[in-house]
């Protein structure tokens, strides 16, 4: 039943079928030969005039789009590959769908407390990952312009650590406070730089809402765990 709510979403069922193509016993025909042509495909990129992070390979050809657009889709096509042939990735994704794609009254039905505390820590896995990879693109592309915001981007990559946390908590009005505390600690950055008493604050609510943020949401995490193993269930 998880699986039929599940395929009603197009891009599910394009997955689910991916990983049943790619079983093991099709890995060796299937999987390694895709993975080694999108290598290819990115190194003939690069000397073509791709993006250039590979230095030493050398260039037939000067800077273009066109290779510069094949590039990046291959690394693209690449990572995805990695991803759903990863044994924790592919736990993350089959809990994150159930999370999402599944209506809350069946997983109430279907799945015990474990189950669903599963599902939200995988959410908060995808969540902060993405925080993570956002931020150091971000950084990268800032860091065009300013190279001060270099010193801010690890504690930008730190508040995957919380935001992470909270999102895999259960429910409550503790969790909605910390959202709401770490969205405004990822808003300070910006403002980390301007001159004067704003600087100083934007820093300071920054470090404040990670150095507490984090271990509360620990013990928080301790707490649900424990009362997921009572007797009856309940979170």
């Amino acid at each position: 039943m998880l699986e039929a709510h599940r395929c009603r979403n197009a891009l599910y069922w394009a997955l689910r079928g991916y990983w049943r193509w790619s079983v093991p016993k099709l890995a060796r025909w299937l999987g390694l030969p895709v993975f080694a042509g999108l290598v290819l495909v990115v190194v003939a990129a690069e000397c073509a005039g791709g993006l250039g992070i590979i230095p030493d390979l050398p260039h037939l050809q000067p800077p273009n789009v066109v290779a510069q657009a094949v590039e990046v889709l291959a690394w693209l096509a690449g990572g995805v590959f990695v991803v759903l042939r990863e044994h924790k990735c592919v736990w993350v994704i089959d809990r994150v769908t159930t999370a999402w794609l599944v209506p809350a009254e069946v997983r109430e039905r279907l799945l015990n407390a474990v189950e669903r505390a599963e599902c939200r820590r995988a959410v908060g896995y995808l969540i902060g990952g993405a925080v993570f990879f956002g931020g150091a693109f971000c950084s990268a592309l800032l860091s065009r312009w300013t190279e001060r915001f270099d010193e801010f981007a690890i504690g930008m990559f730190a508040l995957a650590i919380p935001i992470g946390l909270a999102a895999s908590l259960p429910p409550s009005r503790i969790r909605n406070f910390t959202f709401a505390a770490l969205a405004i600690a990822a808003a300070a950055p910006p403002f980390a730089f301007v001159p004067g008493a704003v600087g100083w604050f934007a820093r300071l609510s920054f470090l404040l809402a990670f150095c507490a943020a984090t271990p509360a949401l620990i013990l928080l995490h301790a707490r649900a765990a424990r009362l997921a193993r009572t007797p009856d269930g309940s979170n």
